[in-house]
């Protein structure tokens, strides 16, 4: 992630987060059989993960290993501050308020971090749920999330106004099925 910011000009801010849905156990490592079958059977996973892990070191290399390491560390203090800037404590995921609520697997215990009371926007953003930060989004872009809102549980939860409110939603909606990427 060090790398990447560097390279698209963000802020530590634009990278810093809050880690959400912490598992209670540690990893499972298979062996043997196991292992090869997995392998076998996410085959194209493993050479996708194999050419961009071979490309990631050589860019690491690039950028010199130990400016990397002095990266690393910054972001690791950043996340730190962020964390005691905005967390009051760890509860069971299924305790959060439905907006800063992921998807859980049933039979599956997983930890999240409360925010403060009062806390700020920024760490209001990283706390956010998958599906109600992409609420956000729809409704900030002018968008109708009446679907996202219903499938996540989310109805309660106030909207969020309309970047463009004096655009008619014809113009957003046509603008953004013609946009093309280079």
């Amino acid at each position: 992630m060090s790398l990447t910011f560097r390279q698209l000009s963000f802020s530590s801010d634009d990278v810093a987060f809050l880690s959400k849905n912490i598992g209670r156990t540690k990893a499972t490592r298979f062996g043997g059989w196991l292992e090869r079958q997995i392998l076998i059977w996410q085959r194209f996973d493993a050479i996708l993960y194999q050419h961009f892990n071979a490309t990631f070191w050589q860019k690491v290399e690039n950028f010199g290993f130990e400016r990397m390491n002095k990266e690393v560390q910054l972001l690791r203090d950043h996340i730190k501050k962020l964390h005691d800037k905005c967390v009051d404590r760890k509860i069971p995921s299924q305790s959060l308020e439905m907006e800063f609520r992921d998807w859980i697997p049933p039979g599956i215990q997983l930890e999240a971090y409360r925010i403060k009371t009062n806390a700020s926007e920024i760490c209001y953003r990283n706390a956010l749920s998958a599906m109600a930060f992409s609420v956000d989004i729809e409704e900030r872009q002018c968008q109708d999330a009446t679907v996202l809102r219903n499938t996540s549980n989310l109805n309660d939860r106030e909207k969020v106004p309309c970047m463009w409110p004096n655009v008619p939603k014809s113009h957003i909606t046509s603008v953004a099925r013609n946009r093309t990427i280079d």
